[in-house]
């Protein structure tokens, strides 16, 4: 199943610039996808905006708004053979049901970033729509157009449990999704995996357990670990960094290095006060990266078949 098969995307009408959609057309574009293949939604705003307020709007901010968004989808996504308001008070929700109900292979978010690289606030039910997407979430946060992006596709890996079956089917669904992109953008692929600091359980130093010999000792199980993987794929020894960190820090000092014109990574999924404390790994980079992202929800091996 291609990653571009079926795109789906949500926009917001009072956003200008309406670049998830613009994305959403280019990928699909490049794909050559049939025309039922773009599917298209928008979210209804929960009040009035000030000036509606002065002037006297109704009460009631959804009446009269419904039409008004059905002429803005069929005109601003003309393109899109599905197209569906979402008016619900919990949109990620309906959003998630409705990328079921279309079968959708991506999903393609705006960030909100504010020309110029400024950050603006992303709406929790975008955060959201990134953690529990039945599909891969594109995040546009470079507007550029995709033959203006000459960077590599970057992902984000994890290599430290080698055995871990179920990190080996993300790592194969993340590669499978970063060579597409490539594909699109025309550019080469690049890995990277932040080997975290290790920090001794024990008030002491035992002998083989001091924290700098587990930290090199996992420095060079990481660096093997990355290079088999390369190696199985066909990707050189000088597209893959091993780098000491936190991800939240390496990522996006790499990321302003290579300027990629698109960063891969799965997310975590973590919900409620988990998620509201900690976060996930891919929200906290996400603020500290002009590039556009791929987060790949965990759930998205249960719904998508590796071809």
């Amino acid at each position: 199943m291609s990653l571009f098969e079926k795109i789906a995307f949500c926009d917001e009408p009072y956003d200008p610039d309406r670049r998830a959609y613009s994305r959403a057309l280019e990928f699909w574009k490049a794909a050559g996808s049939a025309p039922g293949a773009l599917c298209a939604a928008a979210v209804q705003s929960a009040s009035p905006s000030q000036d509606e307020a002065d002037a006297g709007a109704s009460p009631d901010p959804r009446q009269g708004q419904e039409g008004w968004l059905e002429s803005w989808l069929e005109s601003a996504a003309s393109a899109a053979s599905s197209r569906r308001i979402i008016k619900s008070g919990e949109p990620s929700r309906e959003m998630v049901a409705l990328e079921h109900e279309w079968g959708s292979t991506m999903l393609i978010l705006d960030s909100g970033r504010a020309a110029g690289g400024g950050a603006r606030f992303i709406p929790d039910f975008k955060l959201s729509m990134l953690r529990f997407s039945p599909a891969p979430a594109y995040l546009v946060q470079d507007p550029a157009p995709l033959h203006e992006h000459q960077g590599p596709v970057l992902i984000a890996m994890n290599v430290a449990t080698p055995d871990d079956r179920f990190m080996r089917d993300m790592h194969k669904f993340l590669m499978r999704r970063a060579r597409e992109l490539a594909t699109a953008y025309n550019a080469q692929v690049h890995l990277v995996n932040a080997v975290r600091p290790v920090l001794s359980p024990y008030p002491g130093d035992l002998v083989g357990l001091a924290p700098e010999i587990l930290g090199e000792r996992l420095r060079r199980e990481c660096f093997q670990n990355l290079m088999d993987f390369a190696s199985h794929y066909g990707i050189p020894d000088e597209h893959c960094h091993v780098i000491d960190g936190i991800p939240e820090e390496v990522v996006p000092n790499l990321c302003h290095a290579l300027r990629p014109a698109c960063l891969v990574m799965a997310s975590s999924g973590r919900s409620g006060i988990a998620g509201s404390i900690i976060g996930n790994v891919p929200e906290a980079i996400m603020r500290r990266v002009d590039c556009d992202m791929l987060i790949v929800p965990e759930k998205c091996l249960k719904y998508q078949k590796m071809d």
